[in-house]
C-alpha cells in the first residue's frame, strides 16, 4: 500500500474528546509527532506509581487532525498505521468509533475504508488514557509517542507488515530461504492474486533471487502465499557485518476463478518491501547461542523506551545513539600482562574505571571480568600469578561458592569496596604491609656475627646446655 506521512499539525488537548462542543471551547495546542503528552504535566509526591513513573500521574488526552481523502481513492482501501500509542487508545472518524486497543507498545493498523467520506476532509480523533496507575515499572509517557502513517491501496493488497522471510539453511555456497506473504481481499468476490517476491542487496537494484506464485483469496479474507528462494554466495548478516537485502513483494489482482478462470479487465497492483538479513540462528545448552554456526555472547543492558527530558518521544537518531553508546561500553579495552592481579566489577564502566586507576598506580592486571566474584574467579586468582595473589572487586560481592572456595586458599587476598579510589588505596596499603612483613621474616632467618665476653663469676651451668653471663662487645646475637 502507498504511504502518506501524517506526523505534522495535530491538535492536542487534555481530557476525553467526545463532542463538537469541546472542539469549539478548547482550541488545544498544535503539535508534531512524535509527541509525549505526559512529560510536561505536574508531578506529585502522591503519584500511585511513585518513582517508577517519575511521580507523574497520567490522565486523559486526545489528538485531532482533519485529513482530506481524495475522491479517486474511493475504490481503494484506506487505513492508519500507528507505530506506538500509549495507551488504551481509541480512534474516531467524524465522531464514530472505529477501533480501540489497550497495548501501548504494539503497532496497530486501523482500517478506515467504511467510515470516511471521500473527496472531503474527515476529522480523525485519537483518545488515550494513562490514568490507571500504577501500570508500569518505568516511565511510559502518553499519547502518540511514535509516528502515524496513512496507507491506501487496491482492494486486493498486501497486509501491512505482512512480509516474512527466514533462513532455512546456509550450505555449500547457497542460502535456502522460506518466505510468507500475507494478501488481503477486501472486496466482495473471490480473487486470484499473483504474488511475486524479489531479493536485492541493500542499496542495489540487482535482483539475486526471484519467485512467483498464484493464490486464491476469498472475499473479505486474508491468505498467505508460501514460497522458497535460493541465493548463491549470500552475504551473511552478523553483528560485525550487518549485511542486508531488500525483499520486495508485488501482488496483482489477475482475475477470478469460478468454473473457469476469468481475467480482470483492469489489473490492480500493490507493492511493499522490507529489509532482511540472511543468517542462521540456533541455541542449545552446550554451545549456547550460535549465529551462522559461530558462538556469540550477548552483551546488553535494560534500556527502557524513554529519552530523558524528551520523555517517551521516539526518534531514530536517539535510538542510533543508544545502540552506539551500548556498543562502545560493551567493548572492554583493558591492557593485561602475563603476571598481575585479577579484578572484577559490577558493570563495564566500573571495570574500566578500576582498570584506569590500577594502571595509573602501576598495578599490572592479569585477568578481569564483570559481575559477582565466582568460585572460578577465586581458583584462577589463587593458582595464577603467585607473586600477585590478589583479587580486587569494585561493587562486586562474593557468591556463596566463592566464599567457600576462598576459605581453602589463605594465600589469596580478596579486597572489595564500593569506592574505586579507596579500593586502590587498600591494595597499596596491603601491599606495603605485606612487603614489610616479608622483609622482617627474611631478616629473622639471617645469622649475624658478634663479639662477646663471658663475665667472670657468672657461670651458672657448665654443659647440656652451658648457661653463662655475657657482654656483647660488637655485632648482635
Amino acid at each position: 500500500m502507498k504511504i502518506v506521512n501524517l506526523d505534522e499539525k495535530w491538535t492536542f488537548r487534555r481530557g476525553f474528546l467526545d463532542s463538537i462542543g469541546m472542539l469549539e471551547s478548547d482550541p488545544g495546542t498544535v503539535v508534531n509527532l512524535p509527541h509525549d503528552g505526559m512529560i510536561g504535566t505536574p508531578v506529585s509526591p502522591n503519584a500511585p506509581a511513585t518513582v517508577d513513573m517519575g511521580y507523574f500521574t497520567g490522565g486523559l488526552s486526545n489528538y485531532t487532525k482533519y485529513v482530506l481523502f481524495p475522491k479517486e481513492w474511493e475504490q481503494e482501501c484506506v487505513g492508519l498505521k500507528f507505530d506506538g500509542v500509549m495507551m488504551n487508545a481509541s480512534v474516531d472518524v467524524n465522531g464514530s468509533k472505529v477501533a480501540h486497543w489497550h497495548n501501548g507498545y504494539a503497532p496497530k493498523f486501523v482500517d478506515l475504508t467504511d467510515y470516511i467520506t471521500f473527496g472531503e476532509e474527515n476529522r480523525i480523533t485519537i483518545n488515550v488514557n494513562t490514568s490507571m496507575q500504577p501500570n508500569s515499572r518505568w516511565y511510559t509517557g502518553s499519547g502518540l509517542y511514535r509516528g502515524v502513517e496513512l496507507m491506501h491501496g487496491p482492494r486486493v493488497h498486501l497486509v501491512p507488515d505482512g512480509i516474512f522471510v527466514s533462513t532455512k539453511e546456509v550450505a555449500d555456497g547457497y542460502a535456502f530461504l522460506e518466505a510468507q506473504v500475507e494478501v488481503e481481499n477486501a472486496g466482495l468476490g473471490n480473487r486470484m492474486a499473483e504474488v511475486t517476491l524479489t531479493l536485492s542487496p541493500e542499496g542495489s537494484e540487482v535482483i539475486v533471487a526471484e519467485t512467483k506464485r498464484v493464490i486464491q483469496v476469498s472475499a473479505r479474507k486474508t491468505e498467505t502465499a508460501r514460497m522458497t528462494m535460493t541465493v548463491k554466495e549470500p552475504m551473511l548478516w552478523d553483528a560485525e557485518h550487518p549485511n542486508l537485502y531488500k525483499v520486495k513483494a508485488t501482488v496483482k489482482d489477475i482475475g477470478a476463478y469460478r468454473t473457469h478462470f476469468v481475467k480482470s479487465e483492469e489489473v490492480t497492483v500493490d507493492e511493499a518491501s522490507t529489509l532482511f538479513g540472511i543468517r542462521t540462528i540456533s541455541a542449545d545448552a552446550v554451545r549456547g547461542l550460535l549465529i551462522n554456526g559461530k558462538s556469540v555472547k550477548l552483551k546488553g543492558g535494560c534500556l527502557h523506551h524513554d529519552n530523558g527530558l524528551l520523555g517517551s518521544v521516539t526518534l531514530t537518531r536517539i535510538a542510533e545513539r543508544k545502540i552506539k553508546t551500548l556498543q562502545e561500553e560493551s567493548t572492554v579495552k583493558i591492557e593485561t600482562t602475563e603476571n598481575g592481579i585479577s579484578i572484577k566489577a559490577d558493570a563495564v564502566g566500573s571495570l574500566e574505571a578500576l582498570a584506569f586507576e590500577a594502571k595509573a598506580n602501576n598495578i599490572p592486571i592479569r585477568k578481569y571480568g564483570v559481575g559477582e566474584i565466582t568460585r572460578r574467579d577465586i581458583v584462577e586468582a589463587a593458582y595464577g600469578d603467585k607473586k600477585n595473589c590478589v583479587l580486587l572487586g569494585f561493587n562486586s560481592t562474593l557468591s556463596k561458592d566463592a566464599e567457600a572456595e576462598l576459605a581453602l586458599h589463605p594465600e589469596l587476598k580478596v579486597l572489595t569496596n564500593q569506592i574505586v579510589y579507596k579500593l586502590i588505596e587498600d591494595y597499596i596499603e596491603w601491599g606495603d604491609e605485606t612487603k614489610r612483613q616479608a622483609e622482617g621474616d627474611k631478616r629473622a632467618e639471617f645469622s649475624f656475627p658478634a663479639k662477646f665476653k663471658i663475665l667472670p663469676n657468672c657461670i651458672f651451668r657448665a654443659n647440656k646446655p652451658a648457661i653463662v653471663g655475657a657482654r656483647v662487645l660488637a655485632g648482635r646475637i
